[in-house]
């Protein structure tokens, strides 16, 4: 039985747990916790892009926090979308990975 030669996590993916973490433990701004959340997606999990939705008083889901490339952010925050629009398109979902979808809407 041997052991492992190459580190299971590289020092950067352990700094940005870390970093996660402890914005995570201080933050006391929910934009701020997002925020970093989707930066991790892109820092640490090595995503081009991600992003996370909220519900809305009237039920529909809102883009509330981006991070990766600037035209994404452009293209993605504020934007509100029918919750029935998200079932639909998690209940026939091609490319399922857990709770991560990545396959975009046609609009």
């Amino acid at each position: 039985m041997g052991f492992a030669t190459e580190p299971i996590l590289s020092l950067d993916v352990v700094d940005g747990l870390v970093e996660l973490a402890r914005t995570l433990a201080t933050a006391s701004d929910l934009q701020q916790v997002l925020d970093t959340v989707c930066r991790a997606l892109v820092d640490v999990a090595d995503f081009e892009s991600s992003a996370i939705n909220l519900v809305t008083e009237s039920g529909h889901l809102e883009v509330v926090a981006v991070a990766g490339p600037p035209e994404a952010r452009e293209a993605l925050l504020g934007v509100v979308t029918q919750r029935e629009r998200w079932d639909a398109e998690i209940a026939v979902s091609v490319e399922h990975h857990g709770l991560l979808l990545s396959r975009e809407f046609d609009d």
